[in-house]
């Protein structure tokens, strides 16, 4: 009976510790209502002030305690808050109609001369909704 006991024990410490290293974490997870986008607002909207717990939860269609977790870190983690959000505008012309159309590539900075690729955006408005506090870099 120990011998089980112990080896359950290890089975749950074991997916507990590589539970953040899971490839269904975040926007991943087959359950979740949120996309990183949406996490990164939620954050953003509440450190400025622009509003409460409560007007995030309506807004976002989850729970209050749902928001109060991804405010204070306890679920996605993964996101971390010192993360610098980056825009660069790009012009590119449509081959067939010869028009230039604009393009915004939205990098996240994680490291030291390191960044990934999070999304591409075209149109002024997607930029501002989905990320509030990127850093336009230039045209």
């Amino acid at each position: 009976m120990k011998n089980t006991l112990s080896k359950g024990l290890h089975i749950i410490n074991s997916y507990r510790y590589n539970k953040a290293a899971s490839p269904y974490s975040g926007e991943n997870n087959h359950c979740s209502k949120l996309k990183e986008y949406q996490v990164r607002q939620i954050r953003y909207w509440h450190n400025q002030g622009y509003c409460t717990k409560r007007e995030l939860a309506c807004l976002f269609n989850v729970s209050k305690s749902t928001i109060n977790d991804i405010i204070c870190h306890r679920t996605w983690s993964h996101i971390s808050p010192d993360k610098t959000i980056t825009a660069t505008k790009f012009f590119v012309v449509d081959g067939v109609a010869r028009t230039p159309k604009a393009i915004t590539l939205i990098h996240a900075i994680t490291a030291h001369n390191e960044a990934k690729l999070i999304d591409i955006v075209n149109d002024e408005a997607s930029l501002v909704m989905k990320y509030p506090s990127a850093v336009i870099l230039g045209e």
